[in-house]
């Protein structure tokens, strides 16, 4: 060693001895790999073996040599180090692992949503167990969900509506007229209205005892066809969309109270109501029956008459109608007769009931007999009925018992005397 330090003191190269546990060799390493395009991680593991990068000259040189002896006494400790590096960065890697085997979870999870979404056509989430659940919206803006029987009778009104303006537009107008209901459905007033083309034909409705108005739209075009027909022509317009003139305006009134006619005896199967026509518009921002937010039922329909069709449709305030209603609902059993057709139809089924014959039985007793014993009976035998004499009768009416009486005698012939009413009468 001494005939080295002077061999390198006298050829003037001081060389640095390097010590692998300094961060910045490695920093130093990684710099250089990267100008030669070497790979840093390579370097680093040539660097463990001891075969670590140097300039051009140095490694020929006794000082190198010299460096590369110090190095392996402290290579020994650098590995022992870089196992322990290693062995903590392995256990990162463990730790890591399960985010990124998460990753590729989630997208086979993803995958599996578009496959579903795309077989059956509708929104389907896989859940951790591999179920498939369907999607289904929410809209917050609408949190009030109306229940099946409301929606049933409100249909049921549709149709009702929808079959007597049939026949009462078809002879009013003298024009095969088709009036189908294709929905109900809940929207906010701003919404519905702004769905409304300006200008259109809106009608104002009073409708008690609901206590918000209601609204008739119909299309316009739909309308000036009506007029013309009313008028005696034979062409029909198309998408004529106008204001009404001061004579037309007054002929369409007279068509929507017709059709109002119409709309209460549809609205007898949910609530028994006065409509009235109160106004009539053309542009739906000046129709402020309700608050912007409000929810209200739409009850949508398809008007055709001849080769031209248009919608129409009927908006009633959803509070207004469910206060009306309460826990009645809107039952599709409701009786939607006047009150003079009910006293009608009362006095009519009571004459049915009081000309019809019906058999009345006076039964003595029951005994229960066996199949033997009543072929061994004949003329003379004595059946005991297990009854005292002076115990009533029970008299049936059409296999029902209803009174209890004596037995007797009234004008030289049997007859009971009824003691005892089992059922009131009515």
């Amino acid at each position: 060693m001494a005939d080295l330090e002077d061999k390198n003191l006298t050829d003037g190269t001081d060389e640095e001895e390097i010590d692998i546990d300094d961060p910045s060799v490695w920093e130093e390493n990684d710099a250089l790999a990267k100008q030669e395009g070497g790979d840093p991680e390579s370097g680093a593991e040539e660097s463990e073996t001891g075969g670590e990068a140097e300039p051009d000259g140095a490694s020929d040189s006794p000082a190198a040599q010299e460096s590369a002896d110090g190095e392996d006494g402290g290579a020994a400790s650098g590995e022992v180090d870089a196992s322990d590096a290693g062995e903590e960065a392995g256990a990162g890697a463990e730790d890591g692992d399960e985010p990124r085997r998460a990753e590729p979870e989630a997208a086979e999870a993803d995958g599996a949503l578009q496959a579903a979404t795309d077989e059956h056509d509708v929104p389907l989430y896989v859940t951790r167990r591999g179920r498939r659940v369907p999607v289904k919206s929410y809209d917050f803006r609408r949190p009030i969900k109306l229940s099946k029987g409301f929606v049933r009778g409100l249909s049921i009104v549709g149709e009702t509506y929808s079959k007597l303006l049939t026949l009462s537009l078809s002879n009013y107008l003298r024009v095969p007229v088709t009036v189908s209901a294709t929905g109900v459905r809940q929207i906010l007033f701003e919404e519905y209205t702004g769905q409304i083309p300006n200008p259109s034909c809106i009608n104002i409705l009073d409708m008690p005892p609901i206590k918000i108005p209601g609204i008739l739209e119909i299309d316009l075009p739909t309308v000036f066809n009506m007029l013309e027909k009313l008028l005696g022509s034979h062409v029909m317009s198309q998408g004529m969309r106008r204001e009404f003139s001061a004579i037309e305006l007054r002929i369409a009134r007279k068509v929507v109270t017709r059709m109002l006619r119409d709309l209460q005896d549809s609205m007898l199967r949910i609530l028994e109501t006065q409509v009235t026509l109160t106004g009539t518009e053309h542009n739906p921002d000046f129709t402020y029956i309700m608050n912007a937010n409000d929810p209200c039922i739409v009850m949508d329909f398809m008007l055709e008459m001849a080769d031209v069709e248009g919608p129409m449709h009927v908006c009633l305030s959803l509070a207004a109608l469910d206060a009306q209603l309460g826990n009645e609902g809107a039952s599709p059993y409701r009786d939607v007769r006047s009150d003079e057709e009910r006293s009608r139809d009362q006095l009519r089924l009571r004459t049915t009931l009081d000309t019809t014959r019906s058999m009345l039985v006076a039964e003595l007793a029951k005994v229960p007999f066996t199949i033997e014993r009543l072929r061994e009976l004949g003329v003379g035998d004595v059946v005991n009925l297990r009854k005292q004499v002076d115990e009533p009768l029970l008299l049936r009416v059409g296999g029902s018992p209803l009174y209890r009486a004596r037995m007797g005698r009234y004008k030289r012939k049997t007859a009971v005397k009824i003691t005892e009413i089992l059922r009131t009468k009515g």
